[in-house]
């Protein structure tokens, strides 16, 4: 087994690459809402001009994956209040969806929700990485509850004082 791509990781009972075999296209894309994908959850994809450019999961117990990709159209922002979602709404006209239906049970949604790291990682979607970057970014960084105080004094150049009036620090 390739521990670092997970290659022969099993997401329910098939691979990534089993899995990977069945993407659909959707007809209509993200011109309307698509009632045939309600109750069904899964992963969705978004191509411009045959390039994948998001991954993402609609895995919501009543709406499914026609309730993420009705997030992108509807006249509210909550589904586009991320960098992703504003690409998507922007370009909507101009992309392809596919999808990759799992299932329709909480097993499905487990196996969808999984599924997407692996995905997202073997595909490269150029808008999903820099968002997957970002989190990493964030995660090394440390907060600190108060700012350090300096070890010396700032002895850069200050516009009111004169070289003359700055004393040395003793010792």
């Amino acid at each position: 087994m390739n521990m670092k791509t997970n290659e022969l990781q099993l997401y329910g009972d098939k691979t990534r690459a089993e899995w990977d075999r069945f993407w659909v296209r959707i007809a209509g894309g993200l011109e309307a809402y698509q009632p045939d994908l309600r109750y069904k959850v899964g992963l969705y994809r978004v191509l411009l001009n045959g390039v994948v450019m998001a991954i993402g999961t609609g895995t919501d117990k009543g709406g499914g994956l026609a309730k993420r990709l009705s997030d992108f159209i509807r006249a509210s922002w909550s589904g586009r209040n991320h960098y992703v979602g504003r690409l998507i709404y922007e370009n909507r006209h101009r992309l392809t969806v596919e999808v990759l239906i799992v299932g329709s049970d909480k097993e499905a949604r487990e196996i969808a929700r999984a599924l997407k790291k692996p995905m997202v990682h073997h595909h490269r979607p150029e808008w999903t990485i820099p968002s997957l970057r970002a989190q990493k970014v964030k995660a090394r960084v440390k907060v600190r509850a108060k700012p350090r105080k300096p070890t010396r004094p700032y002895l850069g150049v200050v516009p009111d004082l004169k070289l003359s009036d700055i004393q040395p620090l003793s010792g």
